[in-house]
């Protein structure tokens, strides 16, 4: 039994696998992408203005030094696994389930799914979905129409 499983393994699910394993915690984290990063992986040149104390820079870079971070401590990391269920068995002792059935066991667990701002509209093509993360690259021609 793990102390944690942290769910999702974007930004978020990576700084607190980083944060658990400051305080000596045993970590699983489980992503139903086949990498970790979520949707920072969406725009890598998308520049990054707003996190304290690192300068403007393209997201790809910070994505890096982010799993780099959220790997530190060496967490069990799942990918390709789609979380179906949660259950509390008891005081501390969680269950978290996934579509192939497989059953892991901790005592907390952690839910950063990526629910944020940004859902790109997807292309209704047949079969997109196997080039999103490797070749298919979306882009924005008119800059000016969404700055302020």
């Amino acid at each position: 039994m793990k102390d944690v499983t942290i769910i999702g393994g974007g930004p978020s699910g990576l700084y607190a696998s980083f944060y658990a394993g400051l305080r000596d915690m045993s970590v699983r984290m489980i992503d139903v992408q086949s990498e970790l990063g979520g949707k920072m992986r969406i725009y890598p040149e998308k520049i990054i203005w707003d996190i304290g104390g690192i300068a403007p820079k393209p997201c790809h870079e910070i994505l890096k030094d982010t799993i780099k971070q959220g790997l530190y401590f060496k967490p069990e990391v799942h990918l390709n696994e789609r979380v179906v269920d949660i259950r509390k068995k008891a005081e501390r002792h969680f269950e978290v389930e996934t579509e192939a059935g497989k059953i892991y066991t901790s005592k907390a667990v952690i839910i950063a799914i990526g629910a944020g701002i940004i859902n790109p509209k997807q292309l209704d093509v047949k079969g997109v979905e196997r080039y999103q993360l490797t070749n298919l690259t979306l882009c924005c021609t008119k800059l000016q129409t969404f700055q302020r």
